[in-house]
């Protein structure tokens, strides 16, 4: 091996590797539901936002002539 290949560059391949193994660890979910009024007719093309937890940003969503979202 080459003296030009140091602690220093060995730790940051080995960081750049594990890097790339941390996707690997990650969940995924899924969320679901119908947006209701308080009577309790569904309300189709309702906005939904989700936020919190680990989400980078919020996720928004409309509703379907069902008032589904997923």
């Amino acid at each position: 091996m080459s003296a030009r290949w140091g602690v220093s560059s060995w730790l940051r391949l080995a960081l750049f590797f594990s890097w790339l193994a941390l996707p690997a660890g990650l969940h995924a979910a899924t969320i679901s539901g119908t947006v209701k009024d308080p009577s309790g007719a569904v309300i189709p093309g309702a906005r939904v936002e989700i936020t919190g937890g680990d989400l980078l940003q919020p996720v928004e969503l409309t509703s379907d002539p069902l008032g589904q979202f997923a």
